[in-house]
């Protein structure tokens, strides 16, 4: 996570060539330190946003004050393209977890565009689709799968966003933010790392883990 985008982002791969040029013309640059808030829950929801690099979380606050982390955004991603369609707030907050860049893409000027090259609309529109997806996995995931399962299959995931060959999953969130993510406790969090290291699945290495096992992980996680 959090290295800089090195290839067509996904939300650009189905647009042709006219629309991509226009939908990156719309794009305004925008630097970010750790920790700064891109938007609130309860803001207007006004853009969507491209991560050059850095990473990014999305998450909720409850009223009794738990954060619960829907997203980790890295390079190449984007978030909040249902706030293009609906004029209203954004139902989740947005944070940057290290520094980096990011692109926003104002309401008005997508759909303006979305109005010149619908491919830019079906782009989007797959896009929310495969958040869809991803939101009803992550339910399931954290609802009915024990620790040991979350974190697998949470290494396989992010081997995947890894360059082919690369056995390195870095880090760049903390641990209490990565357990968020995966429902369980901090220190249910440590013991599963411990358990997978001593299994010989993993090496923690500061903040990175390298998987030692990675067809053992897929034979019991996939």
């Amino acid at each position: 996570m959090g290295q800089p985008v090195n290839r067509l982002p996904t939300l650009l791969q189905s647009m042709d060539e006219a629309a991509r040029s226009w939908f990156l013309s719309l794009a305004q640059k925008r630097t970010v330190a750790k920790g700064e808030a891109l938007f609130h829950q309860g803001d207007p929801a006004i853009a969507m946003y491209l991560v050059e690099s850095g990473l990014v979380k999305v998450f909720r606050v409850t009223s009794d004050g738990k954060e619960h982390i829907f997203h980790f955004i890295s390079a190449g991603e984007t978030f909040a393209e249902a706030a293009l369609f609906e004029d209203r707030t954004y139902p989740a907050s947005a944070t940057a977890l290290e520094a980096g860049t990011v692109f926003t893409f104002s309401r008005q000027a997508l759909l303006s565009g979305i109005a010149r090259h619908p491919d830019m609309a079906l782009a989007l529109f797959t896009s929310m689709s495969r958040l869809v997806r991803e939101l009803v996995r992550q339910f399931h995931l954290v609802s009915s799968e024990p620790a040991e399962s979350r974190f697998g299959r949470f290494l396989l995931e992010e081997l995947q966003r890894q360059p082919p060959g690369v056995i390195v999953v870095p880090l760049s969130m903390r641990k209490l933010d990565l357990a968020a993510y995966l429902g369980i406790s901090p220190e249910t969090l440590s013991r599963t790392m411990k358990r997978f290291a001593n299994e010989g699945l993993i090496e923690v290495q500061g903040s990175d883990i390298k998987v030692l096992d990675s067809r053992a992980l897929l034979l019991r996680f996939d």
